[in-house]
Parts: structure tokens; C-alpha cells; sequence
């Protein structure tokens, strides 16, 4: 075990999300709210089909700086660059005006 409080584990995914599982079922079944993030069997990875860590949360995950439904980083794409191509024509309508502003 890699983490003295076992707060952090490696191993199979499917070990991890069993183990996540009974956690969160015995927290709740001590009052906590607690909730498994990244277990995509309750809806909360946005049809990922998973994600790369599980998280187990006692409230809302941007309490935690987490998405509340992850997103593909792939659908970043297209919007970052749009925007950099628009910003890059901007600049260059700017600088010919800048140039010919000086004749």
C-alpha cells in the first residue's frame, strides 16, 4: 500500500469501484452523504464510460474543484480554436492598421 491512511489506493479498476462502493454504502449508513465520482453506473461521468480516478465525496463535487459532469478534454477542442483563430485575425487586422496608420 503506497498510502499510510489508505486514503489513496492502485489497483484494478473494478476492485477500486467495489471497494468505493461498500465505502460509500457504509458512510451512508452512518449519515454521511457520500457519493463514489467516477462510477459510471451512477450517471456521473457524463457517458465517459469512466474516469482515470474515483473520488469518494461528502457533498457536491464543485465543493472540490470537480466538474459536475466531466467532459471529454477532445470537445475543448473546436471552441479553443475557434477562438485562437479569431484572436490571431484580430491581431493581424490590428497590426496592418497599425503599419499603414504610419505612412
Amino acid at each position: 500500500m503506497a498510502c499510510p491512511t489508505a486514503s489513496i489506493r492502485f489497483g484494478a479498476v473494478d476492485a477500486l469501484l467495489e471497494s468505493g462502493r461498500e465505502r460509500v454504502a457504509l458512510l451512508k449508513e452512518q449519515g454521511v452523504p457520500a457519493t463514489l465520482y467516477g462510477d459510471e453506473n451512477l450517471g456521473g461521468t457524463g457517458g465517459i464510460d469512466g474516469l482515470g480516478a474515483l473520488f469518494i465525496l461528502n457533498g457536491p463535487p464543485e465543493r472540490f474543484n470537480l466538474p459536475p459532469v466531466p467532459r471529454l478534454p477532445r470537445l475543448n477542442i473546436r471552441p479553443g480554436a475557434i477562438a485562437t483563430l479569431a484572436t490571431a485575425a484580430g491581431l493581424s487586422v490590428a497590426a496592418i492598421i497599425a503599419f499603414r496608420g504610419g505612412e
